[in-house]
């Protein structure tokens, strides 16, 4: 094939339409048909686990583990038809007989133990991963749905369905259900009765269903917990009711479905911070300006900038990246909370902070980097120990034999100053003689390796503390914080620090922020609903690269898309999708949101578009892409006329002015810029000069692309044309000079001509 032909195929792959495929059934939550077939098998106390059938035809299989717990469990013999629970299966459904043989207490145990028999189906979600990231796939994922069909003899009983999974941003712990009936009562049914669907209850399970009756038929979107890396999904059902002799049949179609994109198009520009930035939730005033991740394997990356500002500024405005409660006590007992500026801090353990090669204490932290000053007030420390101490550290590394330093004091005023200056060394500690007992303020100044330690009385006059500085090496980030311990395993040390320079971040308040593989969420994106001030997320994008991209490959740019895909946590609120670029011919002028002034961005942006429709260009700053629409978002906005009208720079903005505290707004992958190409027409190759030089003879070409190959060909009759060895150059830009050595007067007379493409 002719380096033409190659390039023009490996384009012609950009040509084609993006497919969406239909969801595709690929778990079945029904046992194979053979397992107990044509009657009722009862079991005592527990059925399974059994493995679920296949899907014919299927992509890939997702088999499920079933179980099921008996509400009046016997001796553990065989099942007794008249209370334990049996199982049928059929070619096209299972049924479920004597889920709960009585009623279950409604009182909480009140007056008796309250016991319930429930069914439990364990879902693998890993080979989906599996499949995308296949030999040859080129596949993305769009759509993950746990599909529950039910149907029931007796259609007036209630009974809820329940999910759980491991999600440290949703504080929820995978948990099975047990053999046990009362505890599945005590722990799963119980608890969730004062809690509503959606919810998170005793942190292992979410409500799906709750006191719900009748058949079910019910689609539960489960991408956005895929994308945040859950990949093991517990559901279980429970029914509280008298259902003796009455059967539940999982019906055809119960199972899990996937729908995938086969994208023709390339990917160049992600919206997804990179995964590692924030592995756990960081909370700040404003989060970023921060690149987002760079698109792996893309022919030119146009990444975008975001930033999200909070409804709530509290001096917050840079963050504290991370904030954490780190817990070093033998026993991890130690607590702590934080926001403003300053913390309360409980600590324990008995080899405190002090001469020792290991430590025990607790710790509120951030991470910093270079040089830095910080100071705090110790207001007050309680302890019935006379060896607690409470103060600043500053620490290599969460490891307990870490490098750090630490300046602090005791309850009885006793200055103390540690430091350990290689990991797994025996720290050196200096406890001098009582001054003033708390409140004092502290201070540590970090110069390169050089920690310098002061304290003071009144928060005005700071004096040297004794030993007054250490030298220890740290590998930056280190840990910044107020530590506090009790040197005791059993009595506490309570310690209120205030008035640190650093401004702590409010959980309450503030926009949380965490990074996964393939999703990036935003939590509290608005603390309360307003009129006035609103939270925002915001993406900034400059597609000027992509012109010297398509002209150096002399592409045809066919096809320049924007796709935003956001799952919400709560899909009852309403939300705006906004862009905003230059074009006077609308007009409009691009305005980005005020990183610390909410009241501001409310003002310029949700207020006037208050009542607009999409496409409305509102306030000559911004045209509304969503307007006030509940529920996930899935939005693709053509970009390729704006591109071509010569405008380079968007911003894209999403809001609410709904309460959305301790709510998630999840950026999905493949959220991004897309593009697709096809060959543009070459400039014709010119020569511009022919001379010899020095035994060469010389040809000056004109119209060459930048780095391709190029040689000559030689005849002697304008005919059969050959490749001449020792001519091909790579071009170092469009013009250049291709040779081939000759003798004047000698050599008989030949044609030459510049051919594209390395020699054969």
């Amino acid at each position: 094939m002719s380096p033409n032909s190659l390039r023009f195929a490996a384009a012609a792959f950009g040509l084609q339409s993006i497919l969406l495929a239909v969801p595709e059934q690929v778990g079945d939550l029904r046992i194979s048909n053979n397992s107990h077939s044509n009657t009722d098998v009862h079991f005592d106390p527990a059925i399974g686990p059994f493995d679920t059938r296949n899907v014919a035809g299927a992509p890939l299989q997702l088999n499920s583990l079933f179980t099921a717990s008996s509400q009046v469990p016997t001796s553990g013999g065989p099942g007794d038809p008249s209370t334990d629970l049996g199982v049928q299966t059929n070619p096209a459904s299972i049924e479920f007989r004597n889920l709960n043989r009585f009623a279950s207490s409604t009182d909480g145990g009140l007056t008796g133990a309250g016991r319930l028999g429930a069914f439990q189906y364990e879902i693998d979600l890993s080979p989906v991963e599996d499949y995308l990231t296949g030999p040859g796939s080129t596949d993305t994922l769009n759509a993950l749905t746990l599909d529950l069909v039910f149907s029931l003899s007796d259609t007036g009983k209630a009974y809820d369905v329940y999910l759980s999974y491991t999600e440290a941003g949703e504080s929820i712990t995978e948990t099975s259900i047990s053999t046990d009936s009362e505890l599945n009562y005590d722990n799963f049914y119980w608890p969730s009765q004062s809690a509503a669907e959606g919810d998170v209850v005793n942190g292992t399970h979410k409500i799906l269903k709750l006191g719900t009756t009748g058949n079910l038929s019910e689609s539960t979107n489960i991408l956005g917990l895929y994308n945040a890396g859950v990949r093991k999904l517990l559901v279980s059902v429970m029914m509280p009711s008298f259902f003796s002799g009455r059967t539940l049949t999982v019906e055809s179609g119960s199972g899990i479905s996937i729908g995938t994109d086969d994208l023709g198009s390339e990917q160049i520009g992600h919206f997804l911070v990179r995964d590692d930035l924030y592995p756990t939730l960081y909370y700040a005033d404003q989060h970023g300006p921060v690149a987002a991740t760079a698109v792996a394997g893309a022919s030119i990356d146009v990444p975008s900038v975001l930033l999200a500002v909070s409804q709530n500024p509290g001096g917050n405005p840079d963050g504290i990246f991370p904030t954490g409660s780190y817990s070093f006590d033998s026993n991890n007992s130690g607590t702590n909370s934080f926001n403003g500026n300053g913390a309360t801090v409980t600590g324990y353990g008995a080899n405190g902070i002090g001469a020792t090669a290991s430590d025990e204490f607790e710790f509120t932290a951030w991470q910093d980097t270079g040089n830095f000053s910080v100071d705090v007030k110790l207001a007050s420390l309680t302890s019935l120990e006379a060896a607690a101490q409470a103060g600043l550290m500053v620490r290599g590394s969460q490891a307990l034999d870490s490098a750090h330093v630490f300046l602090g004091v005791r309850p009885g005023g006793e200055p103390v100053v540690v430091s350990r200056d290689a990991d797994g060394n025996v720290a050196s500690e200096t406890v001098g003689a009582p001054g003033g007992t708390p409140p004092q303020w502290l201070r540590i100044t970090r110069t390169g390796d050089l920690f310098e330690f002061f304290i003071s009385g009144d928060g005005v006059t700071y004096a040297p503390a004794s030993p007054a500085s250490a030298t220890v090496v740290m590998t930056d980030p280190v840990y910044v914080g107020f530590a506090c311990t009790s040197g005791s395993a059993t009595n506490d040390a309570v310690a209120v620090f205030e008035e640190s320079s650093v401004t702590m971040p409010d959980k309450g308040t503030d926009i949380g922020l965490r990074t996964y593989t393939s999703v990036t969420r935003i939590k509290t994106l608005n603390r309360f609903a307003s009129t006035s001030e609103a939270g925002f997320m915001q993406w900034e994008m400059d597609l000027t690269d992509l012109d010297s991209y398509l002209a150096t490959n002399t592409l045809n740019l066919d096809l320049l898309e924007l796709r935003l895909k956001l799952d919400m946590s709560d899909e009852a609120k309403p939300f705006d999708v906004y862009i905003s670029y230059t074009d006077p011919t609308v007009p409009i002028v691009r305005t980005g949101i005020v990183p610390d002034n909410a009241t501001v961005n409310y003002t310029d942006f949700v207020d006037p578009a208050i009542g607009a429709t999409p496409g409305d260009v509102v306030g000559g700053t911004h045209r509304v892409l969503v307007a006030q629409t509940n529920g996930d978002i899935d939005l693709t906005e053509n970009l390729l006329a704006l591109y071509q009208a010569g405008i380079r720079e968007f911003t894209l903005m999403v809001t609410t002015p709904s309460f959305y505290s301790g709510r998630f707004v999840s950026v999905l992958d493949g959220a991004g810029l897309f593009i697709e190409t096809s060959p543009g027409a070459s400039a014709p190759i010119l020569v511009t000069n022919v001379a010899i030089n020095g035994g060469n003879l010389e040809v000056t070409v004109d119209g060459l692309t930048n780095g391709q190959t190029y040689h000559l060909e030689g005849s002697d009759t304008l005919l059969g044309f050959a490749a001449i060895p020792g001519t091909e150059i790579v071009a170092t830009g469009s013009a250049d000079v291709l040779s081939v050595a000759v003798t004047p007067g000698v050599d008989p007379k030949f044609f030459v001509q510049v051919v594209e493409g390395s020699i054969p």
